[in-house]
């Protein structure tokens, strides 16, 4: 089984400091992950297409970008989207998810669905088949900082259990209140492609705080 792939999340940087950030941190990460909110989807407004446009012409790894907005479809197309990028976009957004995820695998980018906690997952599995990633969010999106979602653990068995039995090429992430505390269960419920966050950025020095979450899950 391929190692755990780690995306620091751009939301938590200092946004006075992020080239030093990603000039850090890139030896280390799978990606970057970076949130566009529209004050809509969710209660607040973060990022944009010019930062994640800059991000990606900027450095070589992939994006995760994370559409947590009504309407991603306008923004996909403004968006410089790589091959071997993950896009992740909403189960409760507006759009038609079969021609967002044609845009997306034009592009060769994995085309992702997130899921909130209260989302429910029956109706997650009927769109899947159209996925290449899938996000379980480990908390309520749209701000940064939250308690970790206990309940996470069982909601990625249950997407791990649909990708055995139905999707196997699914790739699984999840986002939200990811330390070193649990990183590793997440790993063993079968994250792959993690984002963290506060915990890198938050406190202490962020090479030692990437190091010990890369420690933990290989």
């Amino acid at each position: 089984m391929a190692a755990p792939m780690l995306y620091p999340s751009i939301m938590c940087a200092d946004p006075l400091n992020i080239q030093p950030v990603i000039d850090t941190l890139t030896p280390l990460s799978a990606g970057f992950h970076i949130d566009l909110m529209d004050n809509h989807l969710v209660p607040n407004l973060e990022g944009g297409v010019n930062l994640v446009n800059a991000i990606a012409n900027y450095c070589d790894i992939p994006m995760w970008t994370h559409y947590m907005v009504t309407n991603p479809m306008q923004l996909i197309h403004n968006t410089l989207i790589r091959p071997r990028d993950i896009v992740s976009i909403h189960l409760n957004s507006n759009e038609d998810f079969s021609a967002v995820f044609h845009l997306l695998k034009q592009k060769l980018a994995l085309a992702g669905l997130a899921i909130s906690p209260d989302d429910d997952l029956r109706q997650a599995f009927d769109i899947l088949g159209l996925c290449d990633h899938v996000l379980v969010m480990s908390v309520q999106p749209g701000f940064a900082g939250q308690q970790f979602l206990e309940s996470t653990y069982e909601r990625l068995r249950a997407v791990c259990t649909y990708k055995q039995d139905t999707h196997p090429t699914l790739r699984v992430g999840v986002d939200g209140g990811v330390s070193a505390k649990n990183i590793a269960a997440l790993v063993a419920a079968g994250a792959q492609d993690i984002a963290v966050g506060s915990a890198l950025f938050g406190h202490g020095n962020i090479m030692h705080n990437m190091r010990q979450m890369i420690d933990i899950i290989l």
